[in-house]
């Protein structure tokens, strides 16, 4: 997916039971390639569908964490994570939407675009897009996304505040 070569390199992977929001249980490998480079993914431990793959880039020139035109006008961001979406069939059907989500920045120096992607099949994942060369930096797709959003709601539903206001 990044066109990087792991020919040689060093795989370090790890077992993670089911959780809560994740009841399934996962392998999650990290592979690094140097200091400021590295990828990981997580799998299903049982049938080893994908729940997300990403990778980190770090840069030393700091930049805004939140970008408020781009905010206001994200198309250019939309066009290429469609083009990725369809390439690596991240949805596993032909792309119904693309919407913008968030932009965020870690300690790293090199901000996100967060789009979420809705395939015909009703399968949404997310997907992260560099703001600084709009390469492609992970995907969180629907084997992962569905059990987050059921446990988001859950949560709610279990909220003091909301429970008060269903008497």
């Amino acid at each position: 997916m990044f066109g990087q070569s792991l020919e040689g390199k060093v795989i370090q992977i790890s077992y993670q039971k089911p959780s809560e929001i994740l009841p399934r249980a996962k392998w999650y490998a990290e592979v690094k390639i140097n200091e400021k480079l590295n990828y990981f993914f997580y799998i299903d431990a049982v049938t080893g569908e994908f729940f997300s793959i990403n990778r980190e880039r770090w840069f030393d020139e700091k930049i805004a964490d939140y970008d408020e035109e781009l905010a206001k006008n994200p198309q250019d961001y939309v066009t290429v994570a469609k083009k990725y979406a369809d390439q690596f069939q991240v949805v596993h059907s032909p792309v119904k939407s693309v919407e913008y989500q968030a932009q965020s920045n870690g300690g790293n120096n090199d901000p996100i675009m967060q789009v979420q992607i809705t395939g015909e099949n009703g399968e949404i994942a997310d997907m992260y897009i560099a703001r600084k060369d709009k390469e492609l930096l992970g995907v969180t797709y629907h084997a992962e996304n569905k059990y987050r959003q059921q446990y988001g709601l859950n949560v709610m539903e279990g909220h003091p505040e909301i429970i008060k206001n269903k008497k």
